[in-house]
């Protein structure tokens, strides 16, 4: 069973090295192909402008009336009919070439359909081996079953850094809105005389409030960025590791701060603003370095993985 097994991954994994190779080269084709039709389409064009001028000269208009008492007519038209020879030439062949191109983006179409899914039909084989080796024990159990908990825990931890980046990342863009809430209640009050005392008093309380709904979001996007990288699993030892943890104890800082001084303390406050901003954004790059280092990782232990299923 496992030699049958061995030898359906071998001639799967070589289709799925066609697919690959078929998948980069499609994209390259297709633009090959658009090229050379806007080639084909220029130089119809100027063919048919080339055309207009021959059937100009040989007509009685005026200006080829004019070109005969000149004594240029004759000259011209040789001219016109040499250039329209020599692109007709030229865009026979152009078409000739995007026939090729694109009877050459149908051939690999037509290939990656009858390949179908062999990513899923190779991983599907290769889970039916790899249950085999685990079933059996021994050894190469032990060292699959190694690989496996790497696997599972660099996804675990990705899984937690890019949500701790999608709540940054909303962090980040509720401060703006506040900033933004809080220029139009400190700029932009109305004056008395614009709506009389009444008018402008409802306007300006409609704007207050819409600046503490917006200092309100502003700290709970704070609350769900922190609580995020609370459960983000950070060692002393890593350098990484300690600038976020450093971080975090400023992100609760901003919290406690915009909680505390609300619209009145953060209205003319563009400096610590912008303090918030910083201490988010510098968050977000060591929070992204860290879930490429994770995807290298995964990328790592998965190869190793298929590499002992092929092998053993």
């Amino acid at each position: 069973m496992l030699a049958d097994l061995d030898a359906r991954m071998a001639d799967a994994k070589a289709r799925l090295a066609a697919w690959k190779r078929l998948s980069q080269a499609l994209p390259l084709a297709r633009e090959n192909a658009d090229k050379i039709a806007y080639q084909r389409n220029t130089l119809e064009a100027c063919l048919e402008e080339i055309q207009g001028d021959i059937t100009r000269l040989e007509s009685f208009s005026l200006t080829g009336l004019l070109d005969a008492i000149l004594g240029q007519k004759e000259r011209k038209l040789a001219l016109k009919k040499e250039e329209h020879a020599a692109l007709q030439t030229e865009f026979e062949q152009c078409n000739a070439s995007l026939a090729s191109a694109e009877q050459n983006v149908r051939d690999i179409e037509r290939q990656l359909t009858e390949l179908g899914d062999i990513e899923g039909e190779y991983r599907a084989l290769g889970e039916e081996k790899q249950q085999l080796i685990l079933d059996s024990g021994g050894p190469t159990a032990d060292s699959l079953n190694i690989l496996l908990q790497e696997l599972d825990d660099a996804r675990t931890r990705r899984h937690k850094l890019e949500k701790a980046i999608q709540l940054g990342q909303h962090a980040r863009e509720r401060i703006h809105s506040m900033t933004k809430s809080l220029g139009r209640a400190g700029n932009k009050r109305v004056a008395s005389h614009a709506l009389g005392a009444l008018g402008a008093t409802v306007l300006n309380s409609a704007l207050q409030q819409g600046a503490r709904g917006s200092v309100g979001r502003a700290g709970g996007g704070f609350e769900q960025f922190s609580q995020a990288l609370s459960e983000l699993d950070l060692s002393q030892g890593d350098h990484g590791d300690v600038e976020i943890i450093r971080l975090h104890t400023q992100i609760n800082e901003c919290c406690a701060v915009v909680a505390a001084r609300g619209v009145g303390g953060l209205l003319n406050d563009a400096s610590g603003r912008m303090d918030m901003v910083e201490t988010v954004q510098a968050t977000l790059g060591h929070l992204k370095d860290k879930s490429a280092a994770a995807a290298q990782r995964i990328a790592s232990a998965e190869a190793k993985r298929l590499e002992l299923l092929e092998n053993c």
